[in-house]
């Protein structure tokens, strides 16, 4: 399935230096390198004239149900594994025993791998293949890139992984 929307993405600002990038194929601030995080900037009033209420209720409910609002090339064939969207549940009791008036648990082990990070891997997905990559390049600080793999071989796009030398790779 192709996400066949506009983009409403305007720029990146970096967090750290307040850079302007434009959108396009930049992971992070070309000045601050890796510490440098990118924030998406959108184009509110063009969105909210095609992005209505009656625009997405026909729409999955699942990562792509606010499509124009994702950093990726609108025609870019999505992975067609189900992310996102999972289900939160009130738990009166859990809010009772800490002292609290509510308290809701969203049940992220809908998502393929059972993890929040299954979004930011989708995402990364359709990065690599707008921008032509054959491969997928997965690289995390922390724990290796385990939550990735779940995603290339159902988007026809292979992955890479880079481990910082601390992690070793374990196949």
């Amino acid at each position: 399935m192709t996400v066949a929307r506009i983009n409403f993405v305007t720029d990146l600002v970096c967090l750290v230096c307040g850079r302007h990038v434009p959108d396009g194929n930049v992971q992070t601030c070309p000045g601050c390198g890796s510490e440098g995080i990118l924030d998406v900037r959108y184009d509110y009033f063009r969105a909210s004239r095609t992005l209505t209420r009656e625009s997405v209720a026909g729409r999955n409910r699942d990562l792509w149900l606010y499509a124009e609002l994702l950093p990726v090339t609108p025609a870019v064939e999505k992975p067609p594994l189900h992310i996102g969207w999972t289900p939160i549940y009130a738990a009166p009791r859990l809010a009772k025993e800490v002292g609290i008036q509510r308290v809701y648990l969203k049940d992220e082990g809908r998502n393929p791998t059972g993890s929040f990070k299954d979004r930011a891997s989708a995402i990364a997905v359709m990065k690599a293949r707008s921008s032509m990559h054959v491969r997928s390049p997965a690289r995390r600080r922390g724990m290796p890139p385990r939550r990735l793999p779940a995603l290339p071989p159902r988007s026809d796009c292979g992955a890479s992984y880079f481990f910082r030398s601390a992690h070793r790779c374990r196949r």
